[in-house]
């Protein structure tokens, strides 16, 4: 399966975008929300996409659940949580290249660390033109429930 997936990716021109591990003493990384807007302008809360140690982890939240919504193709278990060592497509193609000059340009005047994927996310890959979903920074409430639900599994 992970063979598969990283013929994929390179068929695609993307190189496998992997979880660099945290190193002792450092805070464990925000998350991020994948949502949805709504024909009333609302936003639906989709899933979560965190990282632990090496793997990226994806869950779906309960109320995106239980509003009759189908499941991404990608993530089709609305009961499952998706962990991998390289980031899902469905992800990694919000990332521009990491060469190019005005994405350097924003990676040092931010402070960005270069192997933050998921603050790369954050900042880079927030909005795409390919699909209709959106990323944003996950609050402490929701972070906290994340981690909590981490520690259950």
């Amino acid at each position: 399966m992970k063979e598969s997936l990283r013929s994929v990716l390179e068929s695609w021109g993307l190189v496998a975008v992997r979880a660099k591990g945290a190193s002792a003493g450092d805070r464990p990384k925000p998350g991020l929300t994948l949502s949805i807007r709504q024909p009333d302008g609302s936003i639906l809360e989709v899933g979560e996409l965190t990282q632990e140690g090496t793997d990226f982890l994806f869950r779906y939240v309960p109320s995106f659940v239980a509003s009759g919504a189908r499941p991404i193709r990608t993530f089709p278990s609305f009961n499952a949580e998706y962990r991998s060592d390289v980031l899902w497509p469905f992800f990694a193609v919000r990332l521009p290249s990491l060469k190019r000059p005005e994405i350097r340009e924003i990676i040092e005047r931010e402070g960005i660390d270069p192997d933050d994927v998921i603050t790369l996310l954050c900042r880079l890959g927030k909005r795409t033109a390919s699909n209709p979903f959106e990323l944003h920074p996950m609050s402490k409430r929701q972070r906290a429930s994340a981690l909590a639900l981490a520690e259950e599994s």
